[in-house]
């Protein structure tokens, strides 16, 4: 759904919070290749590693206004006006503070156009006890429905996507990578 809006830290409807830290967020339109794959592994800049098809990329080591360096995307915005979650490493999360943003049209069509992605994220947990899963970044406007979760469920990253298969909430199957969450 190309009206769906992106949210970090939580589903936009705040019923799934994520404790923790993000420095980066990069999203390209295409899938990465092996090589820009490698590049991101071993980067601390994981935006540069798919520059060509980088739709938006967000810094969170940077100053309060969390601006898609792209200029595709609107500002990621505490759902609160007042909430701040600076730490030394970007921003940390909270059940009461999430960052959001309604109009990502543009991203979602050219996801939906080229059927391909690529989402890079540098994060941290700060509680390893997190389920539902607990939303790090979510394309959703709710809990039922998205085009994808990235979620924590205890120590496992959860991946949930939205397509014929998994349906409209994305989750079965759902992809589970073991134990990603295996310190802070």
């Amino acid at each position: 759904d190309v009206n769906f809006p992106l949210a970090v830290g939580n589903e936009f409807t705040g019923d799934r919070p994520w404790r923790g830290e993000i420095s980066h967020l990069c999203i390209g339109d295409r899938a990465a290749s092996e090589t820009e794959i490698s590049l991101l592994l071993n980067s601390q800049d994981s935006c540069q590693a798919i520059a060509s098809s980088l739709v938006a990329a967000y810094d969170f080591r940077q100053t309060p206004n969390y601006s898609d360096s792209t200029h595709t995307l609107p500002d990621l915005e505490w759902h609160q006006p007042n909430s701040t979650g600076r730490s030394t490493n970007g921003v940390e999360f909270t059940s009461e503070n999430w960052l959001q943003t309604r109009n990502i049209n543009v991203l979602n069509e050219k996801i939906k156009d080229s059927s391909q992605f690529t989402f890079s994220f540098i994060i941290a947990t700060k509680d390893f006890n997190q389920n539902g899963p607990a939303r790090i970044i979510s394309i959703s406007p709710d809990i039922y429905n998205r085009n994808i979760t990235i979620g924590q469920w205890q120590t496992n990253l959860s991946i949930r996507l939205r397509n014929p298969l998994a349906g409209a909430n994305g989750t079965r199957p759902e992809l589970i990578v073991s134990n990603v969450f295996n310190n802070t």
